[in-house]
């Protein structure tokens, strides 16, 4: 009932600002169910996007391109509604990777990408449709100029390339209308998240939250939408259906904002409960989030591990400092994120850095690098060496080679004296990879992390308990 209601005022609100209804939406979060295209069905809409994830599940199949790049049909009691699925591979480089290359790189690459996708349509009668669809405008903050260099050289280029024509979904539906057989037997429910709904539902926090707006909800089932104190109560908890509060509830996404959303969720749970004549519940004046634990956590004590790659001893890294790198990418959820965890120690003489990464995810048959940027323009390079890893202070003249070795992790040493720290310093440190054409991954964001690095009182140890 609520979901119809939703919808129902998106399309009054695009008739009112545009003088025409939308012919198909982008769910909110790319979510998308056989009881969801119903109503979509009966709001009059004619076509819905989503990721590319829900359609491998829908077929039970491997990624095929003669399948993604091409609308499907889904059969409903309301009626067929068209469906397209994002490229995500394309959508995420644009969302989170492009960013980071320059301008004329960043678009020369996506042209190849486009280009060897066109390669496998030359001869199909019905051109291939790449749906290139972002969920958030919070991209573009991270382009400089807000991506404004970014969009008119690839607006250029896709104009001037006859490989390639831009249009709407409306349209390329206009023109090559989906056939019956094109129908898919079943709908799989998820979101453009892994294509499913673990990043809304699951965690003990946002459990506690549904609860809290299921309740709100029962308790407005008889309250009059038409009188103006009940308008506004509706209001309120309209509001608080939104899924971005969600979203930054357990530990899946990080903000410096949580506890201000936390906070603004509980605000109009408990206004929709005051606004309605009905008392709120006490439980909305505590918070919903668990005080997290410190995202960095610093040494407790002296280290000198074996730089092996490998976990040669529990108590190696035991006294070790930690940053969860998997919370130091904002509002963006990346779920190919190659490196994972920076462990940092000292010993005196050195410093010492393990890198946890996804070896998986780093890129495929392409040259890579990871860099640490250590202060004060000094810079340590590690690239793959036949089958193991090579590390350079690439910023010391002449560059100087340094312990490092990678296995199940890369373990690097860092020396005191070539990285001039004196007792009582700090390192001010960022880490990135990189691929051929620029940076994939970047922590933190912007700026450094501020590591303990070189106590002046080496002999204290906190025993960790």
């Amino acid at each position: 009932e609520d979901a119809r209601s939703h919808l129902q005022q998106a399309v009054a609100r695009h008739q009112q600002a545009f003088g025409t209804p939308p012919a198909g939406l982008w769910p909110s979060e790319g979510s998308v169910s056989e009881e969801a295209v119903q109503l979509i069905a009966e709001c009059g809409l004619r076509w819905i996007a989503t990721d590319e994830e829900i359609l491998w599940r829908t077929l039970r199949t491997g990624r095929s391109a003669s399948l993604l790049y091409r609308p499907h049909l889904v059969r409903c009691p309301a009626g067929q509604v068209a469906m397209v699925f994002r490229d995500r591979e394309l959508s995420d480089l644009i969302g989170f990777t492009y960013s980071q290359w320059e301008p004329a790189v960043a678009v020369n690459d996506f042209v190849n990408r486009l280009a060897r996708i066109h390669d496998q349509f030359r001869s199909a009668s019905v051109p291939g449709l790449v749906s290139i669809i972002l969920d958030g405008e919070n991209a573009w903050e991270s382009y400089p100029g807000d991506g404004q260099a970014f969009f008119q050289h690839l607006y250029e280029a896709l104009a001037r390339d006859v490989r390639f024509r831009c249009v709407t979904v409306s349209e390329f539906l206009q023109q090559h209308p989906p056939s019956p057989t094109e129908s898919l037997p079943t709908l799989f429910s998820g979101s453009w998240i892994d294509g499913n709904f673990s990043t809304w539902v699951g965690h003990v926090e946002k459990n506690r939250a549904w609860d809290y707006l299921a309740e709100a909800r029962e308790a407005l089932a008889s309250v009059n939408r038409q009188d103006a104190d009940g308008a506004c109560a509706w209001k309120h908890l309209e509001i608080a259906e939104g899924s971005d509060w969600m979203w930054w509830f357990g530990d899946t996404h990080y903000t410096a904002q949580a506890d201000e959303f936390d906070r603004l969720f509980r605000i109009h749970l408990t206004n929709a409960y005051t606004r309605a004549g009905l008392q709120p519940p006490a439980a909305l004046a505590s918070p919903i989030r668990y005080r997290p634990a410190p995202q960095l956590h610093e040494p407790t004590g002296r280290i000198t591990p074996t730089i092996d790659g490998r976990e040669t001893s529990y108590y190696e890294w035991l006294y070790a400092g930690l940053v969860d790198l998997t919370q130091q990418y904002a509002a963006i959820h990346r779920g190919d994120q190659c490196l994972r965890k920076l462990w940092y120690g000292f010993d005196g003489r050195q410093q010492y850095v393990r890198i946890d990464l996804d070896a998986g995810k780093l890129p495929v048959d392409e040259a890579w690098a990871i860099e640490l940027d250590v202060g004060k323009e000094q810079r340590v390079s590690i690239v793959p060496k036949q089958r193991q890893v090579k590390a350079t202070l690439v910023s010391s003249k002449p560059p100087i080679a340094l312990e490092c070795a990678m296995d199940r992790f890369v373990e690097l040493v860092l020396p005191n004296e070539q990285l001039g720290l004196a007792p009582g310093q700090h390192l001010q440190l960022a880490l990135s990879l990189k691929g051929p054409a620029g940076v994939l991954e970047r922590y933190p964001a912007q700026g450094t992390f501020n590591l303990i690095a070189f106590p002046a009182d080496l002999d204290v140890q906190v025993w960790p308990i």
